[in-house]
């Protein structure tokens, strides 16, 4: 299982790819079975960026890839859109029984604000993920 690692640029609304050194624009929409994800936390893991919450990601890509991203914050409270979307699934599942879907979209501000929106996976997907979750250590 191959490990990649996502930005979110809420600032000009795209995804990237983290590919060597380099960054891969994958526009701005990602489909994900999210597997693990941290409370938000105020850190300033990047030197860039100011101290603002964050939220950590674990996750399969579409291509079964094992993945990282973190989700800020900003001065805009866009966690919010996460929260809310993870209160809503966990009302009747669990966030590794969905396929997530991830976007930037435009807002009033400066910076692109986060969108989530979730199908249930076919049956058997919240078994294998919770056995994946199991071995991968995630809990």
């Amino acid at each position: 299982m191959d490990q990649k690692n996502y930005r979110f640029n809420r600032k000009d609304g795209n995804i990237y790819l983290e590919v060597g050194k380099e960054l891969q624009n994958i526009g701005s929409s990602l489909q994900i079975i999210v597997l693990s994800s941290t409370k938000p936390s105020w850190e300033q893991p990047f030197p860039n960026t100011p101290f603002q919450y964050w939220v950590r990601l674990i996750f399969l890509n579409n291509n079964g890839d094992l993945c990282n991203a973190l989700l800020n914050n900003g001065t805009t409270n866009a966690l919010t859109n996460w929260m809310n979307y993870v209160a809503q699934v966990r009302m009747k599942y669990e966030l590794y029984e969905m396929i997530t879907t991830i976007s930037l979209v435009e807002s009033d501000g400066d910076y692109f604000d986060y969108s989530f929106a979730g199908i249930s996976g076919k049956p058997g997907l919240g078994d294998r993920m919770k056995k994946l979750i199991s071995s991968l250590a995630l809990n």
